[in-house]
């Protein structure tokens, strides 16, 4: 967790890369919902018409992850007053810390671990039933069917954590923080979950459409 010591307290801590912080922020809170449905409705339409289309849009996740890390890396490096700590790139300082990393990580290789095992289960499974599974035909359309695409999937689907960790409990909680000193906790969760349910409901929206569409053709 990162202390409220180690966090911005104004704008003035990110100094001449302070615009691009804000507007970095503003995008990662207004834009990038809208940017992945858009991206989600580009593949439903080349999936259709092309095989490569995978392929595409494994490359294009992650071009938008690992560009907005580099954007994010680079505006806090020019950000003299924003430190490391500040955005959680810290060493844990005490044993009940590497403990709980320690613990996160033999988690998370077990969570793989199920992961791949129920993935095989899944492969034996009517088309019907695989649908229900995994939520819908929009899924299935995602998953790697090729050697190639399954190890860009694999890079994606461990990249992603890792990009999103950087970019959202990172860097974006420090832009939060410099916005609002002392903002209250309790806020924070609201303004959490509305956004959660933001996105839900833009998502809904975009797959509700698409099943619209299909019926209709």
């Amino acid at each position: 967790m990162i202390g409220h010591d180690v966090l911005p307290s104004s704008l003035d801590a990110f100094g001449h890369a302070t615009l691009a912080a804000v507007l970095l922020g503003a995008y990662l809170y207004f834009g990038e919902p809208f940017v992945g449905v858009a991206l989600h409705r580009a593949f439903e339409r080349a999936e259709r018409v092309d095989r490569h289309a995978r392929h595409w849009l494994y490359t294009r996740l992650l071009i938008l992850e690992w560009g907005l890390v580099v954007l994010c890396a680079a505006t806090l490096i020019m950000a003299p007053g924003v430190s490391a700590a500040a955005i959680g790139l810290v060493l844990p300082g005490t044993a009940l810390g590497w403990i709980l990393t320690l613990l996160t990580l033999v988690g998370g290789f077990g969570v793989l671990v199920v992961t791949a095992r129920a993935a095989r289960r899944m492969r034996r499974l009517p088309r019907e039933e695989l649908l229900r599974a995994l939520g819908g035909p929009s899924v299935v359309a995602m998953l790697p069917r090729t050697s190639v695409e399954r190890r860009l999937f694999a890079i994606v689907s461990v990249s992603a954590g890792l990009a999103e960790e950087f970019v959202y409990r990172g860097f974006f909680l420090a832009v939060v923080a410099a916005l609002a000193p002392g903002f209250p906790v309790p806020v924070a969760v609201v303004v959490i979950v509305v956004m959660v349910i933001a996105v839900l409901i833009v998502r809904w929206t975009a797959n509700y459409l698409t099943q619209e569409i299909r019926c209709v053709r």
